[in-house]
């Protein structure tokens, strides 16, 4: 259900969306995933304010949970409360091992401190020497620095990097076909 409610959010069905999340946490109140996956939905469907309690309680449940805390200092971001949104983005980075989070420098962009935004941005590239970053973290961090064409190019360099690769799993079943739809709508060079 929790997915379910997710998919909606995504098709821009909020209130069938809304719904899902809410039976899905029937299930089990205390859950910090169906607490997280309500809020996740609330933000989704342009409810910031109402996605707040779910991730508020999902931390109070387990404290190390970075998804949870991710969501909430974006919400809190998009919501103008930078200060608030960087104290969850530093939770997130400390549930994650002090690994650095796309999260802090987005709220940092957000509040206008590029500077500090592009540090974190580094610290994440350098990170990536050494670990797995997910090429969608350097999109969203460069989105909110304010670059159109960084994003995407970031985006379809990792899924080209990857469709060379031949590895394929259960989310991505044709790298290439995905890669030549986006070719085809003119997004990238």
């Amino acid at each position: 259900a929790s997915q379910l409610a997710q998919l909606l959010a995504a098709r821009q069905r909020p209130s069938e969306a809304v719904e899902q999340s809410l039976n899905a946490l029937q299930l089990d109140r205390e859950s910090p995933v169906l607490q997280t996956s309500a809020g996740i939905v609330h933000e989704l469907s342009d409810r910031g304010a109402e996605a707040l309690p779910y991730f508020e309680g999902a931390l109070k449940q387990d404290p190390a949970h970075a998804t949870a805390a991710i969501w909430q200092s974006a919400t809190l971001a998009r919501l103008g409360r930078f200060d608030e949104a960087l104290a969850a983005a530093h939770q997130a980075r400390a549930a994650m091992q002090g690994a650095p989070v796309w999260v802090e420098g987005y709220v940092l962009a957000l509040a206008g401190r590029n500077g500090d935004a592009r540090a974190v941005l580094q610290a994440l590239r350098s990170h990536a020497q050494r670990h797995y970053v997910p090429a969608t973290e350097f999109a969203f961090l460069h989105l909110a620095l304010g670059e159109q064409d960084a994003p995407l190019s970031t985006v379809m360099a990792d899924l080209a990097r990857y469709a060379a690769s031949g590895e394929i799993n259960s989310t991505v079943t044709a790298v290439a076909a995905a890669t030549e739809k986006v070719r085809a709508w003119g997004l990238t060079q």
